[in-house]
C-alpha cells in the first residue's frame, strides 16, 4: 500500500497562450511558467507544445539565475534519491508556489541549473552495451555536458532548451555561419547540418507534426507569366514543422537549393534577401505577417476540419518555388557558356579532337546545326557574346550522325561523384527487380514483313499527293525479326498504345545509325468499363494510315523550314542563338503472325531519354502557344518549334502547319493542322478547325520570329520567303502566267494530301 500527496484541480494551471497549439486557451493543463521580457508585465503559463514553441523563437532569450539555490536545502545534495521530495517540489512549481527558479531539466544542466543526483536503475536489455558507463554525481563539481547525461541515463527523458541542444534549430544561426561568398563545400556542409537537425527535432517530439516540402529553383523570364525551372535543381525537404514561419521556411529552402545552384552555375551564388518564395499551386508569395508572430506560413494547407475541429493531416506535402533574380540566372548562363567554349577549344587543340571536329561538321544533319557548332555563343536575353569564332555555313543536307559525340569525363566526375546521387543509387539496390523490368526474360521472337516509310520531299507530295499512301510507297517490303513481349503492359496515348522491343539489325533510322531499339504502336478502343483493347488487324491499317500521313507531311514541312533557315542565313548576320537540331522519328509498317493471327504495328525509332533528352510535350494541337512549366532547354526548343509553325503558316498561305510537338531531339506523333476551307476529313482526328482558326490570334512571336523578321500582319498579302529550286522557279513562272497570286509551293499545294480540287483565292 502506498500513500501520496495529490494536487487538486483547483491548484492546476492551464495554458494561457492565445494561439494554443494543443487546443483552446484555458482548457489545456500547463507545465511551464515563462516570464515576460518586460519585468513590468506578467508571464504566462504554457502547455508542453506552446512552451516548446516559445523557447524555439528567435526573440526568446535564456536568462541566467540571479541566485543559485542551495541544493542541499532541497535535497539535491543527498546521496540517497528522495522521490517524494522531488514530486513535492515539482507540484509546488506547477502551482507557482515554489521558491526555486522554474527551468527545463535533463540535457539543460549545462545552462546553470544542477540536476538531481542520479541512481542508475536496471539496464534495458536492448540498450545494454559496453559503452554504457554509469557515473555517480555526488557533489556536482562541474556540470556534465549533454553527452554525459545521455550515457548516464539512457532511459531518461530527453528535454532540451532551444539554443543549447542541437535538436532545436536556430535558422538565423545557420544563416550567420554561411560565409559571405560561400563555395559548394561550405553551403553543402550547412545544408547537411540543417537536415540532421530537422531529423533530431522531429524525433524529439512525442507527436511529430512535420511535413515534406518539395522545393524547385526557378527564374522569372521577362514577359513570362509563370516561372521557368532551372535545370534539375529540385529537392524534397523532410521533417519541416507544419507551423513553421515564413522566414524559417524560406531559410530551409534557401540552404537546401543553394549548394545545388553553386554547382550548376560553376561557383556563382545568390543571397537570402534576393530570393523569393512562392507556392507552386497558386504562385502566391510566402511572406511574414506584417504584425504579430511569424508562424503558420503553410499551416492552412495541412489542417482539415472534421466535426468542427481542425486536425493535422500531412498529406502529400507541398511544392514551392524559390525564385532568383533574372540577372543572376543570366550571369550563370554566361559563365556556363564560357566554360563550354573553353572546354571545346581545349579539345580542338589536340590532334584527335581536331580530326573529330572536322568529321562531325561533315556529318551534320542540317546547315542550321553547322551554324550552331561554329558560330559564336551569345546569350539570348542580354546579348552578351563570348569570344568569336570563324563563321562557316554549309547549305547541303548530309546524313544525320549515328550517335552524338560523347562528353569527355573530367577528373572530378570520375573521382568525386555527387553524394546525394550516390546515396540514391546505393539505396535503390534494396528494391527487388519486378517482372516488367526484366524484358529479356519475356521477349518473344517474331518474323515480320517490314515496309519502311521513306522520307518524301514536299515537292514530291505536291506533285503527287498519293505518295503518302502506304500501298503507293515505292520502298519494297523486307524480312526482319522482331523481339518484344505482346503481353507487356503498354503505355497509352490519346489514340495509340505503345510497346517496346528490338530489331535483329539496325535498319530503321538515318544512315549510319546502329540502334536496334524500337517502339511498336497500335490504335486502340475503350469499352464502357474503361478497358482498352487494340483494334483488329482488319482496321489497324485503315486507322494507322492517317498517322503515317501526318508523319510524312510533318517531316516534309520541317525540312522546308530548315531549308528556309539555311537560305536566310546566307544574307543575314550570325544569329544570337543556337538552332536546335530537331527531326521526326523514322517509321515503318510491320506485319507479324502471332498464334495464327495477323497483327499490324506502326514501328518507330526508340527515343532514348539517356542520350536524346527527357521526353517532353512542347506544343499541343489545341493551341500554338508552348506549354508552361518547361525548363530552360525545353523552352528554347518549344520557341523554335513555334517559329517553325509561323514559317509553315505563312508559306502555305494559311493552309497548314505542324502541331502536337512531343519527344526530345527526336519528335513523334505529329498532327497536321489544316485550314477549315479545305474540304474532307484530312489527316487524323487531332486536326481541330477551331485551333487552326485561332492561330493568328494566339501565336506569340519569339526571338526566332523576330530575328528572321517573319510577317505578323496576317491581313496583308504574305510575301514569298521560301528558297526555291530552279525547277520550282520555272513552275512558279508558268503558274503566274495564268494566276498572278499563286503561292510559293505552286497551285497544287492547296490540295495538301487530298485529291479534292480547291478553288483558288
Amino acid at each position: 500500500m502506498y500513500a501520496a500527496e495529490f494536487t487538486t484541480n483547483a491548484d492546476q494551471h492551464y495554458c494561457e497562450y492565445a494561439n494554443c497549439f494543443s487546443g483552446h486557451p484555458g482548457t489545456v493543463p500547463a507545465i511551464t511558467y515563462i516570464e515576460h521580457k518586460d519585468p513590468s508585465k506578467p508571464g504566462k503559463w504554457l502547455c508542453e507544445k506552446c512552451s516548446r514553441y516559445q523557447r524555439s523563437k528567435f526573440t526568446t532569450k535564456k536568462i541566467s539565475d540571479a541566485v543559485i539555490p542551495n541544493t542541499s536545502k532541497h535535497g539535491f545534495g543527498q546521496s540517497k534519491y528522495d522521490g517524494a521530495a522531488v514530486h513535492k517540489q515539482t507540484a509546488e512549481a506547477q502551482r507557482g508556489k515554489s521558491q526555486l527558479p522554474v527551468r527545463a531539466v535533463g540535457l539543460s544542466v549545462s545552462c546553470g541549473m544542477p540536476p538531481p543526483a542520479f541512481i542508475p536503475g536496471p539496464i534495458h536489455p536492448r540498450r545494454a552495451s559496453a559503452n554504457h558507463q554509469f557515473v555517480p554525481l555526488p557533489n556536482w563539481p562541474a556540470a556534465p555536458g549533454p553527452s554525459d547525461i545521455r550515457r548516464a541515463n539512457p532511459l531518461g527523458p530527453n528535454i532540451s532548451i532551444y539554443g543549447r541542444d542541437a535538436q532545436f534549430i536556430v535558422y538565423s544561426d545557420l544563416l550567420r555561419t554561411l560565409p559571405l561568398k560561400p563555395g559548394y563545400q561550405d553551403a553543402h556542409k550547412i545544408y547537411e547540418e540543417m537536415r540532421d537537425q530537422l531529423a533530431r527535432q522531429a524525433y524529439a517530439l512525442s507527436v511529430p507534426e512535420v511535413v515534406c516540402v518539395k522545393a524547385y529553383l526557378a527564374v522569372m523570364i521577362p514577359r513570362a507569366k509563370k516561372p521557368t525551372l532551372i535545370s534539375d535543381i529540385v529537392e524534397s525537404i523532410s521533417n519541416i514543422p507544419y507551423r513553421i514561419g515564413a522566414n524559417d521556411l524560406k531559410t530551409s529552402v534557401y540552404l537546401t537549393l543553394l549548394p545545388m545552384f553553386i554547382k550548376w552555375s560553376m561557383g556563382l551564388t545568390f543571397t537570402f534577401e534576393e530570393a523569393r518564395l512562392r507556392l507552386v499551386s497558386s504562385f502566391e508569395e510566402i511572406l511574414p505577417r506584417p504584425s504579430g508572430e511569424d508562424i503558420n506560413a503553410i499551416a492552412s494547407h495541412f489542417l482539415k476540419t472534421r466535426n468542427t475541429k481542425q486536425q493535422f493531416n500531412a498529406g502529400k506535402g507541398i511544392e514551392l518555388h524559390l525564385i532568383i533574380p533574372h540577372t543572376k540566372f543570366l550571369a550563370a548562363e554566361q559563365r556556363r557558356n564560357g566554360e563550354e567554349v573553353a572546354e571545346s577549344k581545349s579539345r580542338d587543340d589536340t590532334p584527335h579532337a581536331t580530326a573529330a571536329s572536322s568529321s562531325d561538321i561533315q556529318h551534320l544533319s542540317s546547315p542550321a546545326l553547322v551554324l550552331s557548332v561554329v558560330s559564336p555563343s551569345k546569350n539570348l536575353q542580354n546579348g552578351a557574346q563570348c569570344s568569336p569564332h570563324p563563321v562557316k555555313r554549309k547549305l547541303s543536307l548530309p546524313p544525320v550522325p549515328s550517335t552524338p559525340p560523347r562528353k569527355p569525363r573530367t577528373l572530378d566526375a570520375a573521382v568525386s561523384p555527387d553524394v546525394s546521387a550516390l546515396r540514391r543509387a546505393l539505396q535503390a539496390q534494396a528494391i527487388p527487380i519486378s517482372q516488367p523490368n526484366l524484358p529479356f526474360l519475356t521477349l518473344r521472337t517474331f518474323k515480320a514483313l517490314l515496309r519502311i516509310i521513306p522520307p518524301i520531299s514536299l515537292s514530291a507530295l505536291i506533285t503527287d499527293p498519293t505518295t503518302s499512301d502506304v500501298p503507293n510507297t515505292t520502298a519494297p517490303p523486307m524480312q526482319a525479326t522482331l523481339f518484344f513481349d505482346p503481353r507487356s503492359k503498354p503505355k497509352y496515348g490519346a489514340f495509340k498504345a505503345a510497346q517496346f522491343g528490338f530489331l535483329d539489325k539496325a535498319i530503321l533510322g538515318p544512315s549510319g545509325s546502329d540502334s536496334t531499339r524500337i517502339c511498336l504502336k497500335q490504335c486502340y478502343y475503350q469499352t464502357d468499363k474503361s478497358k482498352r483493347f487494340p483494334y483488329p488487324d482488319s482496321q489497324q491499317l485503315q486507322l494507322l494510315q492517317p498517322e503515317i500521313r501526318c508523319s510524312i507531311w510533318a517531316g516534309a514541312l520541317m525540312d522546308r523550314v530548315q531549308q528556309y533557315i539555311a537560305t536566310e542565313l546566307v544574307t543575314r548576320s550570325t544569329p544570337p542563338f543556337k538552332i536546335p537540331n530537331i527531326r521526326f522519328v523514322h517509321i515503318a509498317l510491320a506485319t507479324i503472325e502471332d498464334a495464327g493471327v495477323t497483327k499490324t504495328y506502326l514501328i518507330e525509332e526508340f527515343i532514348d531519354e539517356s542520350t536524346q533528352g527527357k521526353f517532353t510535350k512542347y506544343i499541343s494541337n489545341d493551341s500554338p502557344s508552348p506549354l508552361p512549366h518547361l525548363d530552360a532547354k525545353s523552352s528554347e526548343i518549344a520557341q523554335y518549334l513555334s517559329f517553325a509553325q509561323h514559317v509553315q503558316y505563312v508559306k502555305t498561305k494559311k493552309l497548314a502547319y505542324v502541331a502536337d510537338f512531343q519527344g526530345s531531339n527526336l519528335l513523334t506523333d505529329p498532327q497536321i493542322m489544316t485550314s477549315p476551307d479545305l474540304s474532307g476529313h484530312l489527316f487524323a482526328d487531332g486536326n481541330l478547325a477551331s485551333a487552326f482558326s485561332s492561330f493568328a490570334e494566339k501565336h506569340q512571336c519569339n526571338m526566332f520570329c523576330e530575328f528572321f523578321k517573319l510577317p505578323c500582319n496576317w491581313s496583308r498579302p504574305i510575301p514569298p520567303l521560301f528558297y526555291k529550286t530552279p525547277e520550282e522557279v520555272a513552275d512558279s513562272e508558268r503558274d503566274s502566267e495564268s494566276d498572278d497570286e499563286s503561292d510559293d509551293f505552286g497551285e497544287k499545294s492547296m490540295v495538301l494530301g487530298t485529291r479534292d480540287d480547291i478553288s483558288k483565292d
